[in-house]
């Protein structure tokens, strides 16, 4: 792998929000760029894109960035073997217009004459004009010599270096398989709120959108195909929302252990999802959504009301970890505390956490996992349970994490017995206690990669 051809944009966030083209291909260069600077993820950056382009135009951008970022570390360094010498980083742009000719020429059924072309004639947007000879040289090298083969799995796998060498710690064998399956993009699955299985997939088929019972989450009806969210029968109504069914588990997991009728405090809520779960269960009495992002705190919002259950949540603004400032004093019955995390398990929906995330992440998300562990402990009823999840395959942010906590914890009842559909059975070496579950998005099922740990408090 050489990589010293591919200019690097400058890790500095910028907050100027851009002016996207109408071009779908210079639109997806922007928005590359604008993640690759650090400006935002796929979901802050990519509707504004989206708006200025027609409906088709704005599926191919969508399906071009996500691949992109999916493949770019493998297409960066085809893109260093076919230039003849570094790009300047100025020419940042460009390269990103390079990589999207060299994605269209290897994962689509585009003609190759009329990738090529059209990818020459987006030159034109970039105002680059003395560039268009490059570009159809590089593209035509590229059919010359077909696929590029490199022995490093790393980039086989387009993972960054130190994301592949620690899934090659936590997983070994199978840190390869647990890559390919992360560039795989995972199906769409909803949960079903009301209603019942037969009856919401049946109005599914009527809508032309056929869908199949999941086969770990009770509530999971698995589509053939992805649509948009408004063409979901029952969507607007919030008689379904969209939910992996890993994420579907954690509150199904933590109704079997909570006692019916408790308080139950989501403690890292946004986007509202769980929440949502929870209040579908009828489950507890009373929910308390908590988020320290006001943004994020709309979302949940715009979840509950989507429901017609706002007035069904008490939601706050705050940090879990700052307890004085927004707890009364109430122990919960149940806690759920979906720690914020790498995100690891979840690459095959977002890619662009291949570009976001750094190894220097994971100390600090552990350490704030802690904390976060820690306050939430504390406002656990005696007898209280409490669910700590991720969607990180990191040992790390799981099985280590949850090793450490209850080394420390001076007032643990018992961990939770989980079932074999969360997942492999962690146990920690050093005491042969079960820690929790991990799923791995190498199974062949269609879950995503979700951590699940169930801990009662004593008393």
């Amino acid at each position: 792998m050489t990589g010293n051809r591919r200019p690097r944009r400058s890790r500095e966030r910028r907050r100027k929000r851009a002016e996207y083209s109408e071009d779908p291909r210079i639109a997806t260069v922007q928005v590359m760029l604008a993640v690759d600077g650090e400006q935002g993820s796929f979901r802050e950056l990519l509707p504004p894109a989206l708006e200025a382009l027609d409906v088709r135009a704005r599926a191919r951008c969508q399906a071009w960035c996500y691949g992109l970022a999916r493949f770019h570390i493998a297409l960066g360094d085809r893109l260093d073997g076919l230039l003849d010498k570094p790009l300047k980083s100025r020419d940042a742009d460009l390269a990103w217009l390079l990589e999207l000719g060299l994605y269209q020429l290897q994962y689509s059924d585009i003609p190759a004459p009329l990738v090529v072309s059209e990818t020459v004639e987006a030159v034109e947007g970039l105002d680059k004009d003395w560039a268009r000879g490059l570009v159809n040289a590089v593209l035509r090298r590229s059919l010359r010599e077909g696929r590029a083969v490199t022995e490093d799995p790393a980039t086989a796998q387009a993972f960054p270096e130190w994301m592949y060498q620690q899934l090659v710690i936590d997983w070994g064998d199978q840190a390869e398989a647990i890559a390919a399956a992360s560039n795989v993009q995972g199906p769409m699955t909803v949960r079903v709120g009301t209603g019942d299985l037969t009856s919401t997939a049946q109005a599914f088929a009527d809508a032309g959108l056929p869908a199949s019972a999941g086969t770990r989450a009770s509530a999971a009806l698995v589509l053939d195909a992805p649509t948009d969210v408004s063409h979901l029968p029952g969507f607007g109504q919030g008689a379904v929302s969209v939910q992996d069914e890993s994420a579907q588990l954690a509150i199904e997991l933590l109704c079997k252990e909570a006692s019916a009728g408790g308080r139950m405090l989501d403690a890292c809520a946004a986007p509202g999802g769980k929440t949502a779960h929870a209040l579908d269960t009828g489950h507890f009495s009373e929910i308390v959504a908590l988020d320290v992002d006001a943004g994020r705190m709309k979302r949940v919002a715009d979840t509950l009301q989507r429901l017609g259950r706002s007035d069904d949540v008490t939601a706050i603004c705050a940090d879990v970890v700052d307890i004085d400032s927004w707890w009364d004093g109430k122990g919960f019955d149940a806690v759920l505390l979906d720690a914020p995390c790498s995100g690891t398990g979840v690459i095959r929906r977002h890619p662009d956490i291949k570009l976001l995330r750094r190894e220097s992440d994971i100390a600090a998300l552990a350490a704030a996992q802690a904390r976060m562990l820690e306050a939430a402990w504390k406002v656990l009823a005696p007898g209280g349970w409490l669910m700590y999840t991720t969607c990180s395959i990191f040992k790390t942010e799981n099985e280590r994490q949850i090793a450490g906590f209850i080394e420390q914890c001076e007032d643990l009842g018992e961990l939770g017995v989980l079932p074999e559909s969360a997942g492999y059975a962690r146990v920690d070496p050093a005491t042969g206690i079960t820690l929790g579950r991990q799923w791995l998005p190498d199974e062949p099922l269609d879950g995503d990669g979700f951590w699940y740990s169930l801990m009662r408090r004593a008393g």
